[in-house]
């Protein structure tokens, strides 16, 4: 699943959005209960003088504390209530009473007693309307499993509420359970309180439409609170964006999930709905953005994904970096006034090694694909598959992933952010170069009397050449050869060279090659921000988006 949520202490969606900066405070821990003395006896000393005294933390609560929170139970003790509780909910268990059981293969599901025998053991008939579709089964539940079946005070309704704070009984089963009705029926946003779940259909289920965004676009430029929206994560940003107008605060929103739950979707749709809402509240006050500065900020998420993204076992298009966007508004009327981005935990090692069934980052094989004959011919390209760095998942295409088609995609938005045409070509040669280096490897040197001194050699000079070339690099053979097969430290003003053997060399090689692409990555996210600085020198309010990466 995925989440996107943020807190407050405002009612419903206004409180989807963070409270305003100068409000915000340290939590406030709750006072310690006052210690009340017996008549004729002297105060009782306070927990904090104790630990002064005896200089560590008492290991058991002082006495005065044991009439107000009673002794900690005993392991005797904590049996006898488990026992009591699972008793209790034996005699609840009736036939005929709904009921959630945790089922081997689809957890959760919704279930019937259909008996109850003399020793506590119960027999339960599951309902798979939800999740084979077939007819229902019977199994059979020991006393010692009454863990895996829970009441299900709400019953096991198959419409479940746009808000999981509605359900009375507040357990994994019924939660599920919720979850996993409304999926059924398309419904993949379920409210949690403030907060948004999203779960991935892996299928476009046109929720995204012009229409959807004009009705959320309304209750975004609305003064008033919209009481119980339905959920979408349009909902969440015209909450933000209402909040921003009114209360002239900063808002952020957290984007988390694990790997496929569809977080760099969710950005985008996000990123969308602000700019067309901001848009149209220009259009209102018949003012506009800076020139370019919406095309700017959308088509930064395809740059990013071509050269952050990957193919990983669980996801075709997974996200190997996090990011947090900052959008700036005039408070005044509600136009974007720049933006900016910071990024972190970039996946470095994918560059040099990827598992079975994985792929490098999709900038390496769209550059392969998709680039044409000259520029082939100038960075000696040649299919991906001929390219270590891009071959060791033995996967070099994706199903549904054109690589040719989005080089072109790619490289239109990277002029559209304002890369000059020679800073482009200049990328391209930086990653030539590294699907090159991706290929060198260093063999042990073999001198004339026989011998093999511990530094290495480059078993393949023209490849380690071609790359020096394309990243402009002027050292001779020797001293490029050099660089890399033998490590110089410096101690006492004196330099002392120390050779690699090959597999250190080979370790020096790919920690080259790995900053060198995060040099990369971190050029161009500079770049966005020089382009998308906002020219405004009063203070604007934000609203922010966090992406979490996932490295799974």
């Amino acid at each position: 699943t995925e989440k996107t949520s943020s807190t407050t202490t405002t009612p419903k969606l206004a409180s989807i959005t963070t409270e305003p900066e100068q409000s915000r405070s340290a939590p406030v821990a709750p006072p310690a209960p006052a210690a009340v003395a017996k008549p004729g006896q002297a105060s009782p000393k306070s927990p904090a003088k104790a630990v002064s005294e005896q200089g560590s933390r008492p290991t058991s609560p002082p006495k005065q504390y044991e009439n107000m929170f009673g002794a900690l139970p005993d392991s005797a003790t904590l049996k006898k209530q488990a026992s009591d509780l699972a008793s209790k909910n034996t005699t609840e268990l009736t036939p005929g009473r709904h009921v959630w059981y945790k089922h081997e293969r689809y957890c959760w599901t919704a279930a019937t007693v259909k008996s109850v025998g003399g020793d506590g053991s119960i027999s339960v008939e599951v309902d798979h309307s939800d999740t084979t579709g077939g007819a229902a089964s019977i199994h059979e539940v020991s006393q010692k499993q009454q863990e895996s079946v829970i009441l299900a005070l709400d019953g096991t309704d198959k419409s479940g509420p746009n808000d999981l704070m509605e359900l009375h009984d507040m357990n994994e089963g019924a939660l599920l359970g919720c979850l996993r009705a409304r999926f059924k029926r398309n419904k993949i946003y379920t409210w949690i309180g403030p907060t948004l779940i999203s779960m991935n259909p892996y299928a476009d289920l046109g929720l995204y439409s012009q229409s959807t965004i004009d009705t959320f676009c309304t209750d975004a430029m609305s003064p008033d609170l919209v009481e119980s929206p339905e959920p979408h994560v349009y909902a969440v940003g015209a909450a933000a964006f209402r909040s921003l107008r009114s209360d002239r605060t900063n808002h952020s929103m957290i984007i988390s999930g694990e790997s496929g739950a569809g977080k760099s979707e969710a950005t985008k749709q996000m990123l969308s709905f602000l700019v067309f809402t901001s848009s149209q509240s220009i259009g209102q006050n018949k003012t506009s953005s800076p020139a370019g500065l919406t095309d700017k900020i959308l088509k930064s998420s395809y740059v990013l994904e071509a050269f952050g993204n990957a193919k990983t076992i669980r996801n075709d298009n997974s996200s190997r970096f996090g990011k947090l966007i900052s959008l700036q508004f005039s408070a005044e009327n509600g136009q974007i006034m720049g933006a900016s981005m910071q990024h972190y935990l970039l996946e470095k090692s994918r560059v040099t090694q990827q598992l079975l069934s994985e792929r490098n980052y999709h900038i390496f094989y769209q550059l392969c694909a998709g680039a044409d004959p000259e520029t082939k011919a100038r960075l000696s390209l040649h299919p991906a598959e001929d390219f270590h760095i891009l071959n060791q998942g033995g996967q070099t295409k994706v199903d549904g992933l054109e690589d040719a088609s989005m080089f072109s995609d790619t490289k239109a938005a990277m002029a559209v952010i304002g890369f000059q045409l020679d800073e482009i070509e200049a990328m391209l040669s930086v990653l030539a170069a590294i699907l090159h280096l991706g290929n060198v490897t260093f063999s042990e040197r073999i001198v004339a009397d026989g011998s093999v001194p511990e530094e290495s050699q480059c078993a393949n000079m023209e490849s380690l050449k071609l790359s020096a070339k394309l990243m402009g690099i002027g050292l001779d053979d020797a001293a490029l050869e050099k660089a890399f097969t033998s490590r110089d430290i410096t101690a006492a003003g004196q330099i002392t060279s120390t050779p690699l053997d090959p597999k250190a060399a080979q370790t020096a090689l790919a920690a080259f090659i790995r900053i060198t692409y995060d040099h990369v990555f971190t050029w161009i996210v500079h770049h966005f921000n020089r382009v998308t600085e906002s020219k405004s020198s009063n203070a604007a309010p934000t609203i922010s988006l966090l992406g979490e990466c996932c490295c799974t």
